[in-house]
């Protein structure tokens, strides 16, 4: 039995937690850099809290709205560059994944005025710890609001690749499922199966830790839920905040599974998809995820069996509702596959797969599901 755990992030949930947690922004500063992609935080109305509340506690503010999907470093950078020009106390980053990853990005930048975008991957170099970071979640897939990690874009490279350190993780984190109730159906969607990716990439981990079961245990059921109910719902109709809820609270679990066991190779897979066919990241990542489940039926039938107990549902099911959410439909040569095998070469996230997986094994999936030939 183990129960390795770090998570120093104070979570405040529920309606009406931006209120709630006045007293805690005011003993962190005066000065804050609010980072956002300018969309869901305007929508949700989570950047108009954050106003009020600030300007409540007597705090002054600049807001860097230029963060896009996938996050560029030179992005980070920049906001990281404003919020030391503002001698920014901390930084609060509001939204989606993307601009949570970028807010833990601009922090370490604004810690570190002389780093440069890509130094950012060597640690070594950051000489001072990260500023604090605030974030405020608006959709729920991604679960940044509780990890220590940011996945972000290198300009000249167009590759994601992460960051993982504990001085990533927020000090607080504002968790209300009312700021999700703006978001389009297909990002709910894609959010949702993100998640999903999350969740069950840590269960089949061989790697997994007992704590990691628990957080999947709690995430499972209420992501399987609401992508059920999903994958039914008219495209014109809203989902309830009931199916919000359940959606939010479950990629908070997912994501503390992610912070404790890291992704399968799904992920790295998945960012191709983004990177080159511009498919959303949860739904790249679930274009490779019933094989990942497959792969555990086959080499672990109790656990997959006590996964799909959690579901309340099997095989058949299961793999009909993420491939009609997923929906990717792709072409590549084989010149392009090769390439990707080529980059997958002694990736971890492929020794945290069920039975392990290799680059030579990811490509002839793709061969299989999206060879031109």
């Amino acid at each position: 039995m183990d129960f390795d755990l770090y998570m120093p992030t104070k979570t405040i949930s529920g309606r009406g937690a931006f209120e709630r947690a006045a007293n805690e922004l005011k003993n962190l500063g005066k000065r804050v850099c609010i980072i956002t992609g300018g969309g869901s935080a305007l929508k949700s109305g989570a950047l108009d809290d954050a106003k009020k509340i600030l300007t409540s506690i007597g705090a002054q503010f600049i807001i860097y709205d230029k963060i896009g999907p996938n996050p560029l470093i030179s992005s980070c950078h920049d906001a990281g560059r404003e919020a030391f020009r503002f001698s920014a106390d901390y930084i609060m980053a509001i939204g989606g994944g993307s601009p949570l990853d970028a807010g833990k990005a601009a922090a370490v930048y604004a810690a570190n005025p002389g780093l440069s975008p890509i130094e950012l991957y060597d640690y070594t170099k950051w000489l001072k710890q990260p500023l604090p970071i605030i974030a405020v979640g608006t959709t729920a897939g991604t679960g940044s609001e509780v990890t220590a990690v940011a996945v972000l874009t290198i300009d000249e490279q167009n590759r994601k690749k992460s960051i993982t350190n504990k001085y990533c993780y927020p000090k607080i984190s504002i968790c209300d499922p009312t700021y999700t109730q703006t978001m389009p159906l297909d990002v709910t969607i894609s959010t949702a199966l993100d998640a999903l990716s999350h969740a069950t990439e840590g269960w089949f981990n061989p790697k997994r830790s007992d704590a990691a079961t628990c957080y999947a245990k709690m995430g499972l059921p209420l992501i399987w839920h609401g992508l059920k109910a999903l994958s039914k719902i008219d495209k014109n109709t809203q989902p309830t905040y009931s199916l919000r809820e359940s959606l939010y609270y479950g990629s908070l679990w997912a994501g503390m599974v992610l912070n404790l066991c890291g992704t399968a190779f799904p992920h790295p897979m998945g960012y191709v998809l983004t990177e080159e066919f511009g498919i959303p990241h949860g739904r790249a990542c679930t274009a490779f995820l019933p094989e990942l489940v497959r792969r555990g039926m086959e080499t672990d039938s109790d656990r997959a069996a006590e996964y799909f107990n959690l579901l309340g549902c099997k095989w058949p099911e299961f793999s009909l509702v993420v491939d009609t959410l997923t929906d990717v439909k792709v072409q590549m040569t084989d010149e392009q596959i090769e390439r990707y095998a080529q980059r997958w070469q002694g990736l971890h996230n492929f020794d945290n797969s069920p039975g392990g997986y290799s680059a030579e094994q990811a490509a002839a999936f793709l061969r299989r599901e999206f060879s031109q030939d």
